[in-house]
């Protein structure tokens, strides 16, 4: 509600350049969330205890409250990716709340099976997602342009399977200019951001 508000306000009201109005509509209300998010789950490891709980609570409230804001304006449930571009506070919410839980979820079934440790393609996949992802943008947008028409699932293994070779083999580079840099600070930012 409140960054719907602050979008119409902004544009309608505050601002009428168009060079400014699209750098706030195009550029910040969509990069500033998603980055939010993307260090929300870079750093998601360190929210723990006491931090970890209020979080939660206070995303599954923010998300709670809007999808009952939402039933009661349109009489029925409105999923929450409707509203992703740009991602509003609902969206956000509920992407806090699954990132935080499904960690815990995940981390507490993977410390009673095999030792705590992944099978080395999850663990891989689970690392590296954000790149995964970023990369199969790119394909998915091919797909959409040129229309091949190879059906929804082969479509779906070719884009994903294009998207973590690219990751593996960007991994693989980044290792590799980690192990020529001498800053510590450098190789650990390089990993932080490229990599898993």
């Amino acid at each position: 509600m409140l960054n719907e508000f602050l979008v119409i306000s902004l544009n309608e009201v505050v601002f009428s350049s168009k060079l400014l109005s699209h750098f706030l509509d195009d550029i910040f209300f969509q990069v500033v969330p998603y980055a939010i998010i993307f260090c929300l789950g870079v750093r998601s490891d360190e929210i723990k205890g006491r931090v970890l709980i209020v979080t939660l609570i206070l995303s599954f409230f923010v998300f709670l409250s809007y999808s009952i804001f939402y039933y009661v304006s349109y009489g029925y449930f409105i999923y929450s990716y409707e509203f992703k571009y740009p991602p509003t506070l609902y969206f956000t919410s509920f992407a806090v709340l699954m990132i935080l839980l499904l960690k815990e979820v995940v981390y507490k079934f993977y410390s009673m099976v095999d030792g705590g440790r992944l099978p080395a393609p999850i663990d891989f996949i689970a690392a590296n997602s954000i790149w995964i992802y970023l990369w199969h943008i790119g394909f998915a947008e091919y797909f959409i342009r040129a229309k091949p028409e190879l059906g929804f699932v082969f479509e779906y293994l070719i884009i994903y399977s294009l998207a973590i070779s690219i990751t593996y083999f960007q991994v693989r580079y980044v290792t590799f200019l980690r192990g020529k840099v001498s800053s510590e600070t450098l190789r650990r930012n390089l990993k932080l951001i490229f990599t898993g």
